[in-house]
């Protein structure tokens, strides 16, 4: 067995595996991984799963901004893969965005300022 450790955000993760096979297909999914979200640049990015209406979906998500990207299913279902995509914020009109919570800072004027 082979003993592989990698980072994603500030979480650690370790995989026993195999042989040097396994080594390669783990850093194909886990070595691209960017380690602060492409968004807001946070590390406190994590790796998630959802089930809605029975379908699974992994994703990397920011704690932070909220903002997430995908991981691909092999067609055989036998693991992921990283897709390599920005992560992105989903915004109400139901379009993809990305979005950085920083632009929301817009410049208050001087009779709009909080008298507390």
């Amino acid at each position: 067995m082979i003993t592989v450790k990698t980072k994603i955000g500030k979480q650690e993760i370790t995989a026993e595996l195999p042989d040097m096979k396994a080594v390669h297909k783990f850093n194909r999914v886990y070595g691209g991984i960017p380690q602060l979200c492409t968004n807001c640049k946070s590390p406190n990015i994590y790796l998630s799963h959802k089930s809605p209406g029975g379908n699974d979906y992994f994703t990397l998500e920011c704690g932070d901004c909220k903002a997430d990207a995908n991981f691909g299913i092999l067609k055989d279902g036998t693991g992921l893969f990283w897709k390599g995509e920005k992560m992105e914020v989903y915004v109400p009109d139901g379009q993809k965005k990305t979005i950085n919570p920083n632009d929301f800072s817009a410049p208050v004027k001087q009779d709009e300022k909080d008298p507390f």
